[in-house]
């Protein structure tokens, strides 16, 4: 009966500690898959940084398939994308104080719907809470003449403002940013 008891003890701790190691494991492979980048951008004293995991397309449909239309997305892989900036800004038409946001979307057909979230940790969308949103704006959907196999979040300075740019297979959507006046 000792012996039975140790055994499932022994089991018990096994169970534990594999599941303590799974959760590292489990990001750092699929970190590999979709790798981690920061997109730093600067105008003036304004300053903004995006940090996301990039997916690849693998012959997949993305958007409305992989990217499911009118579902909150988490704009990229594994944890939520983290847009940052150093000033309060215009984002898109809102007015945006200082700060780390999570930035989701919504892609729609005809356009998106950018939402920036004052729960910065999150992992994917899964715990998505609307009513933790900072802002939201709609900006209408592009596109590119040649597909981009790897999800891309762009910055570049135009006209004292930074356009953040996010790409992916055919589809471009952009928001610019500037300092509040």
């Amino acid at each position: 009966m000792k012996k039975i008891g140790i055994g499932i003890s022994v089991m018990v701790v096994a169970a534990i500690i594999v599941l303590l190691l799974a959760e590292p494991v489990g990001m750092k492979v699929t970190k590999r898959h979709s790798p981690s980048e920061t997109v730093e951008a600067s105008t003036g004293e304004l300053g903004i940084s995006v940090t996301y995991c990039r997916p690849y397309k693998k012959e997949r449909v993305i958007f409305g398939e992989l990217v499911p239309y009118d579902k909150v997305w988490r704009t990229g892989a594994n944890e939520a994308t983290v847009f940052s900036t150093n000033k309060d800004v215009r984002f898109g038409d809102q007015e945006l104080s200082a700060g780390d946001y999570a930035l989701f979307t919504i892609p729609k057909e005809d356009g998106w719907t950018i939402i920036l979230n004052n729960t910065v940790e999150q992992w994917g969308a899964f715990d998505y809470d609307q009513t933790a949103d900072a802002i939201r704006i709609e900006v209408p959907v592009g596109t590119v003449e040649n597909s981009v196999e790897q999800f891309t979040i762009a910055a570049s300075e135009e006209n004292d403002a930074i356009i953040l740019a996010f790409t992916w297979d055919t589809t471009k959507v952009s928001v610019p940013i500037t300092t509040q006046k």
